[in-house]
This record gives structure tokens, sequence and C-alpha cells, in this order.
């Protein structure tokens, strides 16, 4: 009986695994266009594990540490097959809303960005 009981004990779960990283995590650059106006702003997204990331809005950078507060804002994510959501607050206070498909190897991106139910313009990215 104790022999039983120690197996038991000892035994390990499935539940104990670790996930997997997701192929999602890492730095992305790209850009973004707004409907109505000419042109693409320079934006990129830090996702992290954990369902949060860190946005970017580039402007005509590549340094982050040269951005106002106002240009770089928390983020949430969520990923299904290859379909990746993100929830912001931008500058501006408004909820922003990104919708992107990734390539099957997971190195990029394309969608829409919107705004209080409105689609705003376009997204592209690249890992």
């Amino acid at each position: 009986m104790a022999i039983v009981i120690l197996a038991a004990a000892c035994s390990k779960s499935k539940k104990d695994d670790p996930e997997p990283p997701s192929p999602v995590i890492g730095y992305w650059t790209g850009s973004y266009t707004t409907i109505g106006q000419l042109g693409s702003t320079n934006y990129a997204i830090l996702i992290q594990p954990g369902g949060v990331a860190r946005v970017y809005d580039l402007d005509n950078k590549s340094d982050t540490s040269q951005l106002v507060a106002a240009q770089k804002v928390n983020a949430t994510w969520t990923l299904s097959g290859f379909t990746l959501q993100t929830t912001y607050k931008s500058g501006a206070s408004k909820l922003v809303n990104t919708t992107a498909t990734l390539n099957s190897s997971y190195t990029s991106m394309t969608g829409t960005w919107g705004s209080e139910g409105v689609t705003k313009g376009n997204i592209s990215l690249n890992k």
C-alpha cells in the first residue's frame, strides 16, 4: 500500500508541463496607414509572454528611447491560430484594436487597426 501511495505522489500531471512559448513573442517592426491620408508611419510592437505587449509609434525614429510617453503604450494580445489581436489605449486615450493575419512561418503579419469599432487603416509588421 505504501508503494502505491508513493508512486501516486510522485506522478507528474500534464498540467505541470510549461506551455511552449508562443511563436509571436518578439520584436516586430513595420508601419501603419490611416484611411484618407497619404503615406505610412513607422510602428513596432514588442510582444511578451503572458498576453502583454508594448506598442511603439516610431514616427521617423528607430530608437524607442527617443520616444515620448504617448508614443509607447502597454497593450494586451491574444493569438488564435494565425490571427493576432491587440488592444491598447493610444496617446489620445482612445481604445485601439488591431487584427492581423500571420504567415505560416510566423515572420510577418498584415491586418487592420481601428478605434471605437471603426476601421481606421492597415498595419504591416515583420519579425
